[in-house]
């Protein structure tokens, strides 16, 4: 019999790397030409991640952290997840790394075998991988799948399924050289979605495990990407946020850029720390000080935060409150009930900050900022919060602590994916029309 707690793993295993996971590779050997490739790649052929926005915006967040971009305008595909970071390496240098498939399992996780066959010459190729995925320590799943990658060096390449049980395996590299090409800001763009029945019955089951797990192996490929490409170079690695400066004044500097962002989708920025933060921005079609007023309104999260359960005022002044929250938190699969009071900072209407005061997960800690858009028409809002996921209460906490020891690249994924469903949850209620607004608080049970 297996104990619970093999259970876990094998579940946690299977989900954190489904995005990854295909079988039963056959030989369907082509040739491709570059004048195929725009149909080939279409769904990464255009796609840009540099377009419209302000490079030196954008190095000065890779300054701080890791950047996440969600491109829900994507051709073909529900949306793409795109990693950045800055890195101690020059283009060329990371480029040949991932032409260098003999040494993939240097900086690829969990790729146990690579080899490279040219279609057409050495910039169309197609690569069949083994991934040894560890269920637990005794066990490794091998699974097959082999891709079709397109370089055009020194700055780009895409790639896409070939063989295995893929609905979908597309994504690019992208490589933006700064400091006079003395550093790098490294791209990896992926939408990958398993034709496998755990899968399917898995996201069905909880439609955000998807995102986080895309978002996951991202920011897994980046992070060992960076690390190994800077050990090349004999580099000192780039260490996120030493003397970077405070996160929301840079990302206030260029609402333009920022705005361009949230048109594609979802923004999220970590910063390692410890702790590790997260923070996403939204747009609201009202001013900032309705905004205050709204999200000041504490009374009605139930009404439309889906996660928070109950809420009570214990205490209000003009600039600060006490609120006690009964919360059911889904991370990823599992669910953590939890029960806390925050001790909240108000700055009317230029946003506010909170702290723990008692209870659950002491950790924690946040705020939201508020800037002006469209003279004062609009709200640009900054959501940043922290909280150690490692140290979450009972058996669903037992098994987030689990999952993250396995994969360390859950925990930005999971931090990041639960910023971005508040801020959006928020955003969406505040841009009801009023009318529609005030139904939704009408019809909300009094908790």
């Amino acid at each position: 019999m297996i104990s619970g707690k093999r259970v876990i793993i094998l579940v946690l295993a299977l989900s954190a790397l489904a995005a990854l996971m295909v079988s039963r590779v056959g030989s369907q050997q082509q040739t491709y030409t570059p004048a195929d490739m725009p149909k080939l790649m279409e769904v990464t052929w255009n796609e840009d991640v540099m377009a419209g926005t302000d490079p030196e915006l954008m190095k000065s967040l890779l300054q701080r952290g890791q950047l996440i971009i969600i491109n829900e305008h994507a051709k073909k595909v529900k949306w793409l997840i795109t990693s950045g970071v800055l890195v101690n390496a020059k283009p060329e240098t990371i480029f040949a790394a991932i032409k260098d498939y003999s040494h993939y399992q240097n900086f690829m996780p969990e790729t146990e075998k690579v080899t490279s066959t040219e279609l057409n010459g050495p910039n169309i190729v197609e690569l069949s991988m083994t991934l040894k995925i560890k269920i637990t320590k005794e066990i490794a799943l091998p699974v097959p799948y082999s891709i079709i990658h397109y370089h055009r060096p020194p700055y780009r390449s895409d790639w896409t399924k070939h063989t295995g049980n893929f609905e979908e395996n597309s994504g690019f590299y992208q490589f933006v050289p700064v400091d006079g090409g003395k550093q790098t800001m490294l791209f990896y763009t992926i939408y990958s979605l398993p034709r496998l029945p755990i899968a399917t019955s898995l996201f069905k089951k909880d439609p955000n495990l998807e995102m986080v797990i895309n978002m996951s192996v991202a920011a897994m490929v980046t992070r060992s990407l960076k690390k190994y490409v800077e050990k090349l170079e004999g580099r000192e690695p780039f260490i996120p946020g030493k003397g970077a400066g405070n996160l929301i004044e840079s990302l206030s500097k260029d609402p333009k850029t920022i705005n361009l962002l949230l048109k594609r989708g979802g923004l999220i920025m970590i910063e390692d720390g410890p702790p590790m933060w997260a923070t996403t921005a939204v747009s609201m079609d009202a001013s900032p000080e309705e905004v205050f007023k709204s999200i000041a309104a504490f009374e009605q999260y139930p009404c439309y935060q889906s996660q928070v359960i109950q809420t009570a005022v214990k205490e209000k002044a003009a600039n600060s409150a006490k609120v006690a929250f009964q919360l059911k938190v889904d991370y990823a699969l599992l669910n953590v009930p939890l029960k806390y009071t925050m001790a909240y900072s108000l700055t009317p209407p230029n946003g506010m900050t909170w702290k723990w005061a008692e209870g659950d997960v002491p950790t924690q800690r946040g705020s939201w900022t508020f800037l002006p858009l469209e003279g004062g028409a609009k709200t640009l809002a900054f959501f940043r919060q922290t909280e150690d996921l490692k140290t979450l209460p009972g058996f669903g906490g037992y098994g987030v602590k689990t999952a993250i020891a396995s994969e360390a690249t859950l925990e930005p994924a999971i931090l990041g994916s639960q910023a971005l469903i508040t801020a959006r949850s928020t955003r969406n209620f505040i841009n009801m029309p009023a009318a529609k607004r005030s139904e939704k608080l009408a019809k909300c049970p009094k908790k």
